[in-house]
């Protein structure tokens, strides 16, 4: 199988952490949900891709 998780993919995530960091937490759930508000034009397959970086990438923040 390829890549799951393109350069597109989390350029886009990484901005959209960038604009409101306070919105997103580590929970993938709750990060789901803040992506529909956002009004992305996402399939339900990349949003949950998407909710997944911002999860990983937020827990990988906190570590360091």
């Amino acid at each position: 199988m390829g890549k799951q998780r393109t350069r597109v993919m989390k350029r886009q995530a990484q901005r959209i952490y960038e604009k409101a960091p306070e919105e997103f937490s580590e929970d993938f759930q709750k990060n789901k949900e803040k992506l529909k508000e956002f009004e992305l034009p996402l399939s339900k397959v990349n949003r949950n891709i998407m909710a997944g970086y911002l999860t990983n990438l937020i827990r990988e923040r906190k570590e360091e």
